[in-house]
C-alpha cells in the first residue's frame, strides 16, 4: 500500500513539472527558431490557460510582431501569484501598450511595475521615459490646439431662416487671426448681399427657397484668409408663410373622420382652429378627428404660427348625411407624365358609379373610379364628376388634381472640388412629384451620386471630368444635367502647413525665452548656494581634499554598497534566467545612458503647483529632463 502511494505521488509530481519542462524547451528555441517557439508556447497556453509564466514568455515573444496579442497574454501574466513575475509582466505590458500607441495605458502599466518592485532600476527608467514621452505628447497636443485656436477660420453655423420676399439680415462671425476682418461672398442667393463687415442682408427673391451652402471668404489684417467652401455656413430660405390646405375631405354624419392641415414657410407650427362642426375636434398639431353629428357646411378659421411668423386662412368643411368621396384633393401628378389613381367612397356599403361631367386636360375618370391619363399642363386641374349610389342617390362635385411641372435639376453646370476633401452635398431639383430617385455616371474617381440625391465621397485625382446626373420622380418624369467637375489640389493643406511652420518658429522663440529665464534662475540658485553656512563649505572642502589625495570620499561606502547590491541583483537575475520556471525571453531593458533628471520630481511638482494649470505641463518636461535632449513623442523611448 505504501509503495503504491509513493508511485502515485511521483506521477503527480511529474505531471506538475511537465509544463515547466515544455516552457524551458520553447524558451530555448526563441533565439534560433522564433516561429517554432511561438507555436510551442501557444500550444502550452492553450493546454494551460492559467500558466502565467507561459503567458509571459509568449507575450514577450510577440512584442515586436503583434503588440495587441502580446498585450492580451501579458495582461493575463500580471495576475501571477509571484511578485517578480507579475512585475516583469507589468513592465513588458507597458512596452506592448507603447507599441500600440497607447502612451497613457503604457505609463499606467509601468507605474504598476515600479509599485511591485521599486528597487528595480530598469522599471524606474522605463516609467520615467514613458512619462517623458507622454508629457511631450500632451504638450504637442496643447500646442496644436492653441495653434488651431489662433488660426483664422469661419466656424460652422446654421443661420436663422429667411423667407422669400421678406427683409432679412444676419452677421457672419470669424474666429482667430488678426482683426479687423474683411468678408466677401460669391454665388449668394438672389436678393442677398454681404458687406465687408460680414453683414449678410437683403430680400430673398423668388425661386430661392431651399437650403443654401454659402461661399464666403474672410481675410484679416495679417493677410490670412479662410473660406466656407466645405458648406459649413448654411442658410435655409422658406417660402412665404401660408396654409396650404385649401379643401378638406367631406365628413359623414355618424362616421369617424380624420384629416391633417398643412402649411409652408413655418417651423413646427402650432395650430388653432375654430368653427368646427359638433363632434369634430382639433389639436395643436393640426389634426382633425371625431364623428360629426350634424350635416352642414362649416367655415373653419385656421391659424398656424411658429416662433416668428403666422399664417391664417378659412377652409370649408362639408358634413353630409349620405356618402362622399374619400378625398377632395387627389395625390399630385406631374405634367406630361402618365398618372393613375383609384378613387374611394365613404358611406353605406353599396356600389358607386363615377361619371365625368366635363372633359379635362389629358385626364379621364372611369366608371369604377380609376383616374387615368397624362395631364398636359401644370397647376390645379378641376375634375367635375357625378357620383351615383346603387340606392338611387347621386351627387355632383368637383375634385382637384394638383399637377406639378416636370422636374428640373437646379444645379450649376460646373463644380469645383479639392482633392482628398470629403463631399456631402445635396443636389437640388425643382418641380416633379416626390419621392425622387437619383443616379449618376462618370465624374471624378471617388465621387458618387447616391439615390437620396447627395454627392458624396472624396476625389482622389486632380483634373477635369464630366458627371452626368439623372433624377426621376414618382411618375417617372426624368431630368438630366451634365456637370463639369474640376478637381484641384488641396490649397488649404498648404496654407495650414505654412501656418504650422510659422507657429513652430514662434514656439521656438518662446522656448528660447523660457530657457533664458530658467538659466537666470539657475545662476541665482548658484549664488544662493554660495551663501550656505561655513560648515557645509568646510565639508565640501574636506571631501575635495580627500579626493585630491587619492583617498575615498565620504560618499564612497554608500556608492560601493549600491554597486555591490546592483551586482548581486544582476547575478541573481542571470541565475534565475537559467531556471526552467523563469521567463527567458524578456525584452531588453532601457539603456543606462538615458538622460537623467535636472531636479527632483517632488521639488518640480511643488514648484509647478504654484503656477496656473495651463502653464504646468509645458514647464514640467523642461524641469524634469535635460533640455538639450530632443523629445520625439513618436520615437521608441528604449
Amino acid at each position: 500500500m505504501r509503495y503504491a502511494l509513493l508511485l502515485l505521488c511521483a506521477a503527480t509530481l511529474a505531471a506538475e513539472q511537465a509544463p515547466w519542462t515544455e516552457l524551458a524547451q520553447a524558451s530555448r528555441q526563441a533565439a534560433s527558431d522564433p516561429a517554432a517557439a511561438r507555436a510551442a508556447l501557444e500550444a502550452l497556453v492553450l493546454a494551460h490557460p492559467d500558466f502565467a509564466a507561459a503567458r509571459f514568455n509568449l507575450g514577450t515573444l510577440l512584442l515586436s510582431s503583434d503588440a495587441e496579442k502580446a498585450g492580451e497574454h501579458l495582461t493575463a501574466a500580471t495576475r501571477a501569484p509571484g511578485v517578480a513575475l507579475a512585475a516583469d509582466a507589468w513592465h513588458n505590458l507597458a512596452l506592448a501598450r507603447w507599441h500600440q500607441g497607447r502612451l497613457e495605458d503604457a505609463l499606467a502599466a509601468a507605474d504598476q511595475a515600479v509599485q511591485l518592485r521599486a528597487e528595480e532600476p530598469a522599471f524606474i527608467i522605463t516609467r520615467d521615459e514613458l512619462r517623458r514621452a507622454w508629457l511631450a505628447q500632451q504638450d504637442a497636443l496643447r500646442l496644436k490646439k492653441e495653434a488651431e485656436a489662433r488660426r483664422l477660420r469661419l466656424p460652422a453655423v446654421t443661420l436663422p431662416d429667411a423667407h422669400e420676399g421678406e427683409a432679412w439680415s444676419a452677421t457672419i462671425l470669424a474666429q482667430g487671426g488678426t482683426p479687423p476682418y474683411q468678408f466677401t461672398g460669391a454665388d449668394l442667393p438672389a436678393g442677398l448681399s454681404l458687406s465687408a463687415e460680414g453683414v449678410l442682408q437683403g430680400i430673398p427673391g423668388p425661386k430661392t427657397r431651399g437650403d443654401h451652402r454659402l461661399k464666403i471668404t474672410v481675410t484679416d489684417a495679417a493677410e490670412g484668409s479662410a473660406n466656407s467652401t466645405q458648406g459649413n455656413i448654411t442658410l435655409t430660405i422658406l417660402p412665404p408663410p401660408a396654409i396650404t390646405t385649401v379643401a378638406l375631405p367631406e365628413a359623414l354624419v355618424d362616421v369617424p373622420y380624420a384629416a391633417q392641415l398643412t402649411a409652408e414657410g413655418l417651423r413646427q407650427p402650432q395650430w388653432t382652429i375654430s368653427g368646427l362642426p359638433p363632434g369634430i375636434e382639433a389639436d395643436a398639431q393640426g389634426h382633425l378627428r371625431g364623428t360629426a353629428t350634424a350635416a352642414g357646411t362649416y367655415a373653419l378659421a385656421i391659424r398656424a404660427a411658429d416662433a416668428t411668423h403666422t399664417a391664417e386662412s378659412t377652409v370649408n368643411l362639408v358634413v353630409v348625411d349620405s356618402f362622399a368621396p374619400r378625398e377632395a384633393r387627389l395625390p399630385a401628378a406631374t405634367a406630361w407624365a402618365p398618372y393613375t389613381h383609384q378613387l374611394g367612397v365613404q358611406g353605406p356599403a353599396q356600389k358607386y358609379t363615377w361619371q365625368q361631367s366635363a372633359a379635362a386636360d389629358g385626364i379621364i375618370i372611369r366608371a369604377d373610379g380609376v383616374v387615368d391619363g397624362a395631364p398636359d399642363k401644370a397647376g390645379d386641374l378641376p375634375l367635375p364628376v357625378q357620383l351615383s349610389a346603387a340606392d338611387g342617390r347621386r351627387r355632383s362635385l368637383t375634385l382637384i388634381l394638383p399637377v406639378n411641372p416636370p422636374p428640373v435639376i437646379a444645379e450649376k453646370e460646373t463644380l469645383s472640388l479639392q482633392q482628398g476633401k470629403l463631399l456631402n452635398q445635396a443636389l437640388k431639383v425643382e418641380g416633379g412629384t416626390p419621392p425622387y430617385a437619383w443616379s449618376g455616371s462618370g465624374g471624378p474617381e471617388g465621387i458618387r451620386v447616391d439615390a437620396d440625391g447627395y454627392l458624396r465621397g472624396a476625389a482622389t485625382v486632380t483634373g477635369s471630368s464630366t458627371l452626368l446626373v439623372s433624377v426621376s420622380d414618382r411618375w417617372q418624369a426624368h431630368s438630366q444635367l451634365s456637370i463639369t467637375v474640376e478637381v484641384n489640389e488641396a490649397q488649404e493643406a498648404q496654407e495650414s502647413q505654412d501656418q504650422d511652420q510659422d507657429q513652430d518658429k514662434q514656439d521656438q522663440a518662446d522656448n528660447k525665452e523660457e530657457e533664458k529665464d530658467q538659466q537666470q534662475d539657475q545662476d541665482q540658485d548658484k549664488q544662493d548656494q554660495q551663501g550656505k553656512p561655513d560648515q557645509d563649505q568646510q565639508g565640501q572642502e574636506d571631501q575635495q581634499a580627500d579626493q585630491d589625495q587619492g583617498q575615498p570620499s565620504k560618499e564612497d561606502p554608500a556608492k560601493q554598497g549600491q554597486e555591490k547590491q546592483e551586482q548581486d541583483q544582476q547575478e541573481q537575475s542571470a541565475a534565475d534566467q537559467d531556471e526552467a520556471n523563469s521567463p527567458t525571453d524578456q525584452a531588453a531593458a532601457p539603456s543606462a545612458d538615458t538622460p537623467g533628471l535636472n531636479m527632483p520630481r517632488e521639488a518640480a511638482d511643488r514648484w509647478l503647483e504654484q503656477l496656473p494649470p495651463e502653464d504646468r505641463n509645458v514647464l514640467r518636461l523642461q524641469l524634469l529632463y535635460d533640455r538639450t535632449t530632443p523629445v520625439d513623442p513618436g520615437a521608441n523611448p528604449w
